[in-house]
């Protein structure tokens, strides 16, 4: 199945019983595209993958194993902000194929800071982006236009735009597939097929999404 709106849906629903107080220990590049978590609660130690290819986004967790990290510019600023901080929340936006982790840390100067890191998997605009009080802190991709939104340090944050309806007001008429995938936000191909197939609404399918890798 297609990573769509409604496998983060269900994704999160697991992440949301799991990750919530595991501290980031540290940021890592593993490979072209993937970025890792390491994480640890209660004497235990997890990577949590984040896989921006192109062909293949994904978010995956599996046991913990060193691993060495390739060098990527962005990964010294998700590093300086993230590391020792403790995921607090973990939601969707919207019903789009975006996660944002809410991750907090203490400052002797500032006090609670909150960090929010940014999951866009949208195929090849796949990005990861740090943001503080709305403002970019660091992003995967920098990406700067005139006239669409752009991601690039200092700037405001701001998610892709969309006139799509949300998944989950979802109602059957006489659109074909592409019909749909056109109507509603996080609606791939995969699922409007399986929704016309079975005549059942996208959240009253049964699905189970593994968070292991």
């Amino acid at each position: 199945m297609s990573f769509d709106g409604l496998m983060m849906h269900h994704l999160i629903n697991e992440y949301q019983d799991y990750l919530i107080h595991h501290r980031i220990d540290n940021i890592l590049y593993v490979q072209t595209d993937v970025f890792a978590l390491e994480l640890y609660h209660q004497k235990q130690k997890k990577l949590f993958y984040i896989d921006l290819h192109a062909n293949d986004n994904r978010l995956y967790l599996t046991e913990y194993k060193k691993i060495t990290s390739d060098h990527h510019p962005s990964l010294a600023l998700f590093k300086k902000y993230l590391s020792r901080s403790h995921i607090s929340t973990i939601k969707q936006y919207q019903t789009d194929r975006v996660c944002i982790i809410t991750c907090e840390t203490f400052d002797a100067f500032d006090g609670n800071i909150q960090y929010h890191l940014i999951i866009e998997l949208m195929g090849k605009h796949a990005n990861l982006i740090l943001i503080k009080d709305g403002i970019i802190l660091e992003a995967f991709k920098k990406i700067v236009h005139e006239t669409s939104r752009s991601i690039a340090y200092h700037l405001p944050f701001t998610f892709f735009p969309s006139n799509k309806k949300p998944l989950n007001e979802f109602a059957f008429n006489q659109l074909d597939v592409n019909g749909y995938v056109s109507a509603y936000e996080g609606m791939s191909k995969d699922l409007a097929f399986e929704v016309l197939k079975t005549e059942t609404k996208p959240y009253d399918l049964t699905v189970v999404p593994s968070m292991k890798g």
